[in-house]
């Protein structure tokens, strides 16, 4: 099933994965166990951008596949953590956790073509 199948028809909430977590730290891994059978195989068309309010980061969500992206946009200083930066990351993780369209959250960062991170 698709991704967004899999969200619809969950009987567990998925924004919480408390339901494939296992209380266990020695139990194996399962294929649910992390959520990733929530993140779509195919591209990923971000229709919302709201990244405005922010100034070291960018944040796209998908409504259609409930991703939220989340991503450092600061490749002058190589995407360096500064207070700001730390502070806005917490907002849009709180954004993505209110945000019904959203059950997986990808953080990463903007990447540029003249530097390596």
């Amino acid at each position: 099933s698709t991704p967004s199948t899999c969200y619809r028809t969950m009987s567990a909430d998925p924004a919480s994965m408390s339901a494939t977590r296992s209380s266990s730290r020695t139990a194996p891994p399962t294929a649910q166990r992390d959520g990733f059978h929530l993140v779509p195989s195919h591209p990923i068309n971000y229709d919302l951008d709201l990244t405005k309010s922010f100034q070291d980061i960018t944040y796209h969500v998908s409504s259609t596949d409930y991703v939220a992206r989340i991503a450092f946009n600061r490749p002058d200083v190589l995407h360096a953590f500064r207070p700001t930066t730390i502070n806005e990351v917490r907002q849009a993780l709180e954004y993505a956790q209110d945000d019904t369209r959203v059950s997986v959250i990808i953080l990463t960062s903007n990447l540029t073509d003249d530097r390596t991170p």
